[in-house]
């Protein structure tokens, strides 16, 4: 169950960083030179930066406790762990 669940928290994780990449390219490129507004796409890139950066902490944190989980139950439980975590 807790493989599953990291599977997923991966997927989206990788979902997420797809879809971060051309905003960070569009808050902090396109949008200063085609409008005025530059500290509102200041805050709006830096509150993406965060979501993304707090994402990857706690998904790192999840990897990590379940890989020390996962290796007292035996050395193919690490191997299977290690696959689907890193």
């Amino acid at each position: 169950m807790i493989i599953i669940f990291l599977v997923f928290l991966y997927l989206v994780y990788t979902i997420f960083i797809l879809f971060i990449a051309p905003f960070h390219l569009l808050f902090t490129q396109l949008l200063p030179i085609l409008h005025d507004n530059y500290f509102s796409c200041l805050f709006i890139f830096f509150f993406l930066d965060f979501i993304s950066l707090m994402t990857s902490a706690i998904y790192l944190k999840l990897a990590r406790s379940s890989y020390i989980t996962f290796s007292r139950n035996g050395l193919n439980d690490v191997i299977l762990c290690s696959r689907v975590c890193f």
